[in-house]
């Protein structure tokens, strides 16, 4: 169970890590001249597909294999990543930040699903904490890596 919940975390820490890389890209919009409307669209237009989905699987997700979904959210969103550094202009942005959308809502619900099922009860307070850190420390080192990239 330990083993499985680091790799769990791992994961999770790497998912979110791809998606805070791209808290600066409405700078990269900006300069590749996108308007501020375009911006705002680009900006939100993953969390709106979030919600969507999150509405759609909601009562779904306990009947679907998990772990499955979960890889294969991974792997996309490969696809998805590379695409940015392909092909990444004010045509293709909407198409790859709906995927990375999907994939993210598929990521998100998927492995906090998962990771309810693998902790015992007993220790779910301090073994959750510990998972939703793994997300949250991507907030501090997305930003610096994206601007890496951006450079």
């Amino acid at each position: 169970m330990l083993k499985q919940f680091i790799l769990l975390a791992i994961a999770n820490f790497l998912f979110f890590l791809g998606n805070s890389i791209f808290l600066l890209l409405n700078i990269y919009v900006a300069q590749i001249g996108g308007s501020k409307i375009y911006i705002g669209i680009i900006m939100g237009l993953p969390n709106a597909v979030l919600v969507l989905m999150m509405w759609i699987y909601r009562n779904k997700i306990d009947y679907l294999n998990k772990r499955k979904y979960l890889i294969l959210a991974s792997i996309i969103s490969l696809f998805v990543y590379l695409g940015y550094f392909i092909r990444a202009d004010l045509y293709t942005l909407p198409f790859l930040r709906f995927i990375q959308g999907i994939v993210f809502s598929i990521g998100f619900t998927f492995g906090a699903a998962y990771v309810m099922n693998l902790i015992p009860y007993e220790r779910r307070a301090g073994l959750l904490s510990i998972f939703g850190l793994s997300g949250v420390i991507t907030n501090a080192c997305g930003p610096f890596i994206g601007e890496a990239l951006l450079k």
